[in-house]
């Protein structure tokens, strides 16, 4: 999320929320280090990433959905 909201990207957490469908509240609780139950919401941030160019590293990515 840091790398989405900070340049070049410089993305607001509603509009994560908008290209995600997570709530902004929830975005800001992944932001503050409250990582919610849902593994659904990390895959979305995933693939949010890779659209914007953001690099998520390997170990992040154990068990990634296919």
């Amino acid at each position: 999320i840091k790398s989405l909201r900070a340049p070049p990207c410089g993305l607001s957490q509603v509009e994560i929320g908008r290209f995600t469908g997570i709530p902004q509240g929830r975005i800001s609780k992944w932001e503050n280090g409250i990582v919610p139950k849902s593994i659904n919401d990390a895959f979305k941030l995933i693939e949010l990433g890779e659209r914007f160019g953001v690099s998520v590293p390997r170990s992040s990515r154990k068990g990634q959905r296919k």
